[in-house]
């Protein structure tokens, strides 16, 4: 409360420690711009501008280190790790910002650690859940194509565009809502990636989720 008003009405998440010095605020903005192409209307309103740029920030760190470690690491960073104590957010902020940040690592985690996973998703509720492990897998996927955050924002509009839309008749007999997605890639970085397993990365969304809601990839040259 000592803090100047127009200071404590900002948005805490975008002061939030993590990602490497010196990123480019750019190209941060744009990767959030893609993500939101890939967000059909009506998700929830908690997935702010400001957590994807947090996400966007931390989606390119720690990548030589097993994915297993990497999420446990995100799944405990913002209720017990660096992050916790920090003012300034709810426990349910909190909480999407460590199942998101699992998700970008494959939920890779053991069985302790799996109940901490349920606890937070049951904290959240089924729906922001499911957004969760979406917008994770999103950002998995970038770092899969372009294993460097790219160094300027003229990069990306050439190498990746996305496009969402809800639809029906989704899943292996067609019983499915969810989202139909087409990823627009550059052939150049699709060299030593197998198409089919691009796609099949959004079939883990919402594994395990008592939501049926499914994602079905589609890959285009850009």
């Amino acid at each position: 409360m000592k803090l100047a008003p127009a200071i404590r009405e900002l948005n805490p998440l975008a002061l939030l420690p993590g990602g490497a010095p010196n990123q480019d605020p750019k190209v941060l903005d744009h990767i959030v711009q893609i993500l939101v192409t890939a967000m059909p209307e009506g998700y929830p309103a908690i997935l702010s501008h400001e957590l994807l740029h947090f996400v966007a920030r931390n989606t390119w760190q720690s990548m030589g280190d097993p994915d297993g470690a990497n999420s446990a690491k995100a799944l405990h960073n913002p209720i017990t790790g660096m992050l916790a104590g920090l003012p300034g957010m709810t426990h349910e902020i909190r909480a999407v910002i460590a199942l998101t940040m699992s998700a970008r690592w494959g939920n890779d985690l053991g069985r302790v650690d799996r109940g901490v996973h349920d606890n937070l998703r049951a904290l959240v509720g089924h729906e922001t859940a499911w957004w969760c492990d979406y917008i994770g897998i999103l950002v998995s996927f970038l770092a899969t194509i372009m294993p460097a955050l790219p160094v300027s924002e003229t990069v990306l509009p050439n190498t990746v565009r996305m496009q969402a839309s809800t639809a029906n008749g989704l899943g292996k007999k067609g019983h499915h809502v969810g989202i139909r997605l087409k990823l627009f890639v550059a052939p150049k970085v699709q060299l030593g990636v197998q198409i089919g397993d691009l796609e099949g990365m959004f079939r883990k969304v919402g594994k395990g989720m008592p939501l049926k809601w499914k994602v079905e990839a589609e890959l285009e040259d850009l």
